[in-house]
């Protein structure tokens, strides 16, 4: 919920770089939800460098959880076959790194 406050400005100055934090937080605690919305965010840069391979990544993860609409952006998302690569190595990455 605090990703959502500060991201729309709801009882908090809208604060992108927080609400991709808290995202982040969320998406590592299995909050499916969360992972689309912080794809988006990279996807678009809000709050955080532009990065369409994490984009892509954490939209796989968000699929595989059963997201709705998940799937369809990420198929969206055109990659080279080198950032193909990485956003498969990623996507394992963050789907075992722990939330800190």
């Amino acid at each position: 919920m605090l990703g959502i406050m500060y991201d729309q400005g709801e009882g908090v100055r809208v604060d992108l770089g927080r609400a991709v934090r808290w995202f982040e937080k969320a998406a590592k605690q299995a909050s499916r939800q969360r992972k689309q919305s912080l794809a988006m965010m990279y996807h678009s840069g809000d709050g955080v460098v532009r990065d369409d391979v994490l984009a892509y990544s954490w939209l796989n993860l968000a699929a595989a959880a059963g997201v709705h609409g998940a799937a369809e952006r990420r198929d969206e998302i055109r990659l080279s076959p080198q950032q193909m690569n990485e956003a498969t190595a990623s996507v394992f990455e963050l789907a075992k790194r722990p939330e800190s």
